[in-house]
C-alpha cells in the first residue's frame, strides 16, 4: 500500500434539510432508518423494530434512561451484525425500548456502533471512517 493509503471502510453522509443524519443501516441483514445520534449512549431500537430485525433482548433487566423525551426503559441486547455503507461490526450492544413507533419513532445509531468510526464533519456532509 503507497504512503497515504489505506484500506479502512469510508461512508459520507448528507444532513437532511433538519440537519440531521439519516442512514439505512443494516442490522442482522435487514434494513432499518437511523438517525446518528452520538448523544445516545448505545444503538436503540424500538420493540417492533427490534422484533423485525430478529433481536432478542433480556426481558429481566429493565433499564432505566435519561433522553432529550424524558425517562424511558428499555432492555439490553446485542446485533450479531450491523452495517453502514461498508463498516460492518460484529456483536454490537444495543438497547429494545418499550413501545413501538410511538415511543421511538426511527433507530438512534448511538456510540456503541459509533465508537468504533471516526468522524469528521464540515457544513452538511459527515464522513464516518472505521477504525482499523
Amino acid at each position: 500500500m503507497a504512503l497515504g493509503q489505506s484500506n479502512a471502510a469510508v461512508v459520507t453522509l448528507r444532513a437532511n434539510p433538519g440537519g440531521q443524519f439519516i442512514v439505512n443501516a443494516v442490522i442482522n441483514g435487514a434494513e432499518s432508518r437511523a438517525l446518528v445520534d452520538t448523544g445516545a449512549t448505545t444503538v436503540a431500537l424500538n420493540r417492533n423494530e427490534a422484533a423485525r430485525l430478529g433481536i432478542v433482548w433480556d426481558t429481566t433487566r429493565r433499564l432505566q434512561f435519561s433522553t432529550a423525551g424524558g425517562v424511558r426503559f428499555g432492555y439490553p441486547a446485542t446485533a450479531a451484525t450491523m452495517q453502514v455503507g461498508g463498516i460492518g461490526l460484529a456483536n454490537v450492544p444495543v438497547v429494545v425500548m418499550e413501545g413501538g413507533a410511538e415511543q421511538l419513532s426511527i433507530t438512534l445509531l448511538g456510540m456503541s456502533f459509533l465508537r468504533h468510526v471516526d468522524m469528521f464533519r464540515t457544513g452538511d456532509t459527515m464522513i464516518l471512517t472505521q477504525r482499523q
